[in-house]
């Protein structure tokens, strides 16, 4: 997820940067495919026993959308931010997540 902060007057606050191992993929490059976001019916395993092994076996991966497949990604490093900083990055990551769940929710009320 990539936060912007900006000063008082409206300039992009520049944050000092790092390399993380990606957390959406843990480094592998790729994740389930979000259609099983929710699980999946233990019939459909039953059903298809082929759908089982290619689950498993993670076949039906993609490529992850956060990193692109490169396993790392930048992130703030707070070591090296004031605490000020360190505090506006939090409101903006609470803000930012806010904002998706009242989407998410909208969503799901068919908006």
């Amino acid at each position: 997820m990539k936060i912007t902060l900006e000063d008082d007057d409206g300039n992009a606050i520049k944050l000092p940067m790092k390399r993380i191992v990606c957390p959406s993929c843990e480094g592998r490059g790729r994740h389930a495919h979000p259609a099983f976001a929710n699980g999946i019916p233990v019939q459909d395993f039953a059903d298809d026993p082929d759908f089982l092994h290619d689950y498993v076996r993670g076949g039906l991966d993609v490529g992850c959308e956060e990193c692109g497949g490169h396993n790392m990604i930048e992130a703030p490093d707070e070591d090296r931010m004031s605490p000020e900083l360190v505090a506006r990055l939090h409101r903006a990551y609470a803000f930012d997540a806010r904002s998706r769940a009242e989407q998410h929710s909208e969503r799901m009320m068919g908006a």
